[in-house]
């Protein structure tokens, strides 16, 4: 099937060579303790579904007829398999994400599943065809709404329980990601942003030089930065907020929502670069949970 891949349009084929998409199959094939034999057979059936030979509407009965496997198996699989091939490419597949959801899948789970993938490997292509729902955005519109919540609405944001908050951080994420792509130093503007808000953390006034100042997110900030010498990255955050007197003032909710700011404001600090530090899981720009440091 070797030939089945000088088939595909040239974005597609080079996510498919890429290092990232052999992982997937390398780990999907470990996931069901497949044999030597059934990884081939995953491959093959993996490039059947990317030449079209196979209609994705009858993927379950094929997965579970080809490995021996039970419906739940079978269906998981198969949904998996449309996931992270076939959803990421609705001009090659059409728009397959209402059958998807038929199944019970998430279609958000794609935008963090794939775009660290795409962008690492700089198919800018693909990553317009992962970020299609998006493309009806009014890019200079949602540039100017997101600079706004980050100078005065990002506390708030993350002072909201995180069981609530986990869709509409995702699809934020998500949008934050597609507009970062089309807007030239959209990143450097969030920062700035941040560097205005002035929403408070903590009810304690924060020492920064030997003088006190109210606890807004703009004064955590500059007592980071000020901490590590402007070294900033994931390292010295850590060292910060575990060795500040500063941050020693606050609560567990405090601190969490602290950590959240400074995450955010390390990533847009570092961007792109700062990408490299995450898994495809992982991907964000803006943090909603606690397991997420």
């Amino acid at each position: 099937m070797t030939y089945a891949i000088d088939l595909l349009p040239e974005y597609i084929r080079n996510v498919v060579l890429s290092d990232e998409y052999m992982d997937f199959m390398g780990e999907t094939a470990q996931e069901y303790n497949f044999s030597e034999t059934q990884c081939d057979e995953l491959n093959r059936l993996a490039l059947y579904i990317l030449v079209k030979e196979i209609d994705i509407h009858n993927l379950i009965n094929i997965v579970k007829q080809e490995f021996n496997l039970n419906d739940d198996q079978s269906k998981a699989l198969a949904m998996k398999l449309i996931l992270n091939i076939v959803l990421p490419f609705p001009d090659h597949f059409g728009d397959e994400s209402e059958y998807y959801k038929q199944l019970g899948g998430d279609v958000d789970d794609l935008y963090a599943s794939k775009v660290l993938d795409v962008l690492m490997n700089n198919t800018s292509q693909a990553l317009d065809e992962i970020m299609a729902p998006y493309h009806n955005l009014d890019i200079n519109k949602e540039a100017e709404d997101m600079k706004l919540m980050f100078a005065n609405d990002l506390v708030e944001v993350f002072y909201a329980p995180e069981e609530y908050m986990v869709k509409f951080m995702r699809g934020l994420n998500n949008t934050l990601f597609y507009i970062l792509s089309k807007v030239e130093n959209l990143h450097q503007q969030l920062v700035y942003a941040l560097y205005e808000n002035k929403d408070t953390i903590g009810t304690q006034d924060i020492m920064i030089d030997d003088n006190y100042f109210e606890p807004t997110a703009s004064n955590w900030i500059q007592d980071y930065i000020k901490f590590s010498f402007d070294t900033i990255s994931t390292v010295t955050l850590g060292k910060y907020l575990s060795h500040s007197p500063n941050v020693k003032h606050l609560n567990a909710r405090r601190k969490e929502v602290l950590k959240k700011i400074l995450k955010t404001y390390v990533v847009l600090r570092n961007y792109p670069a700062s990408l490299d530090e995450m898994t495809p899981e992982n991907l964000m720009i803006i943090p909603y949970s606690k397991d997420d440091f």
